[in-house]
């Protein structure tokens, strides 16, 4: 009887670790970012080259070193609401 509760001991500890896994992966997937401004300056931006004037490293607002990815912006930043 010693097997069967070993196996059912290692069981419940599987089923923690994988729950601790699936968790953290959604905590970690429900990042969000700022959204595009509604002023006329964004208004209508539908591709990420259009944000390389302004924020560029000798743009008017140039974006954060710590920044990813720089040539993608639209990926990640949506419309006035927010991503979906």
């Amino acid at each position: 009887m010693k097997a069967g509760k070993g196996f059912l001991k290692s069981g419940w500890m599987f089923l923690f670790a994988a729950g601790l896994l699936v968790a953290g992966l959604w905590l970690l997937s429900a990042k969000t970012f700022a959204p595009l401004p509604g002023d006329a300056i964004h208004a209508g931006l539908n591709e990420d080259m259009s944000c390389l004037p302004c924020h560029s490293p000798d743009g008017e607002s140039p974006l954060g070193e710590k920044h990813p990815p720089k040539e993608q912006c639209l990926t990640c930043h949506k419309g006035e609401t927010g991503n979906s």
